[in-house]
C-alpha cells in the first residue's frame, strides 16, 4: 500500500495495533501501516485511525493537544487479532 505523509509518499504494509495508550486515553484495534525509512528520530506517526476516536482540542499558544471523550471502537482487540490472522491466511 502507498502511505501519504507530510514528507511525501512511501510504501507500507497494513497491520492492526492492539492497544495505544497516550496520556490518560487509550484506543484498541487501530488500523496502522508499517512504513520503513521514516526520517530522523521518528518511530511512528499517529493518524486519523487513532485520532478519529477522540474529541480533539488544540491550544497553539500553549503547544497543547487535548484528547477527550473517546468514541467506542468498532472492534475489540481480540476481534482485530482474529481479523488479522484471517487476512494473513
Amino acid at each position: 500500500m502507498l502511505c501519504s505523509t507530510a514528507n511525501g509518499v512511501s510504501a507500507g504494509q497494513r497491520t492492526v495495533v492492539d492497544d495505544i495508550q497516550l496520556g490518560g486515553v487509550d484506543a484498541h484495534a487501530i488500523a496502522a501501516a508499517i512504513t520503513p525509512g521514516l526520517s530522523g528520530q521518528i518511530d511512528g506517526l499517529l493518524g486519523m485511525s487513532f485520532f478519529s476516536r477522540f474529541s480533539i482540542a488544540i491550544d497553539a499558544d500553549r503547544g497543547r493537544l487535548t484528547l477527550s471523550s473517546p468514541h467506542r471502537a468498532k472492534f475489540t482487540a481480540k476481534e482485530a487479532r482474529r481479523m488479522k490472522r484471517r487476512r494473513a491466511a
